[in-house]
């Protein structure tokens, strides 16, 4: 199933390192909700297949709510990007809600 991210209106991008994972991921933040890529262009390689897991069994486990996304690509490079999105709080940054939830360290790379 793809699902289309529903846009009010644009993102702000934040390019972010993740701990112990090869390549940086995009954080896209909303005004109500922050999104988390979880994987690059495959969903379906052992590395991705384990980090889409992970991210699936802490956050079921610390009871955060979330909507996991599945994008179609298309073009050079086809496959499915993986995304979680969690609601926006005030009281935290976009990185440290997708830290929190993931509980991994993350870094904004600008």
């Amino acid at each position: 199933m793809t699902d289309k991210i529903p846009v009010s209106e644009e993102p702000h991008l934040i390019w972010v390192n993740v701990s112990h994972w090869d390549n940086e991921r995009q954080v896209l933040v909303y005004k109500d909700r922050v999104l988390f890529q979880v994987t690059i262009e495959c969903s379906h390689c052992h590395k991705c297949l384990r980090r889409v897991a992970y991210v699936r069994s802490v956050l079921t486990r610390g009871g955060v709510a979330y909507t996991h996304r599945h994008l179609s690509i298309t073009g050079k490079r086809e496959g499915k990007i993986d995304w979680v999105e969690f609601p926006r709080t005030p009281d935290l940054t976009p990185i440290e809600i997708v830290e929190d939830a993931l509980q991994l360290g993350v870094k904004s790379l600008f």
